[in-house]
């Protein structure tokens, strides 16, 4: 399962491909969903710096998002449409070297000041939800950055959500 940073802005860019692929595959008949589904082929065609900005943004490989998309509007047109998520599933991250596989995390005792535990056993002590310092892990921080960040962003109120427990 991936955790999701509601504050990391490539989740935006992924919503706005996401969106745009609905769009192209739509199958709507009426005037606007006609109209959205032109635009967002079109969109997919070109080659603008709009369409390779937006990809960069969301960490995609533009030319792989083209090429796809060309396939399984071509599939679609000619009624052989299977599903989305075959087609794109091949494709890998950027920046792969930085996101490590969390599994090997699973369980992991971290050090520090003197003291041993997990992330949910941190996020305990400090009153901060565990995806949080995950998060700030998988973007390649130290452990003892990721804890300060996590705190001075809860002091600050940018955590939103159900207020930890204290145990």
């Amino acid at each position: 399962m991936r955790v999701l940073d509601e504050f990391d802005p490539r989740e935006l860019w992924r919503k706005v491909v996401a969106q745009a692929v609905r769009d192209a595959l739509s199958t709507w008949k009426d005037v606007d969903s006609a109209h959205n589904r032109r635009t967002a082929r079109a969109w997919f065609a070109s080659n603008s710096e709009d369409f390779r900005e937006v990809c960069e943004m969301a960490e995609l490989n533009p030319a792989h998002v083209k090429e796809s998309m060309k396939e399984t509007i071509l599939a679609q047109d000619e009624g052989e449409f299977t599903a989305i998520r075959e087609r794109c599933g091949k494709q890998k991250r950027k920046e792969a070297s930085v996101r490590s596989d969390r599994r090997g995390r699973i369980g992991a005792i971290y050090i520090m000041d003197g003291i041993e535990d997990t992330i949910p056993g941190w996020a305990r002590r400090m009153n901060i939800p565990p995806y949080s310092i995950a998060n700030r892990l998988n973007s390649g921080k130290q452990f003892e950055v990721a804890i300060k960040e996590a705190v001075e962003a809860r002091k600050s109120g940018r955590l939103r959500g159900r207020p930890v427990s204290k145990r």
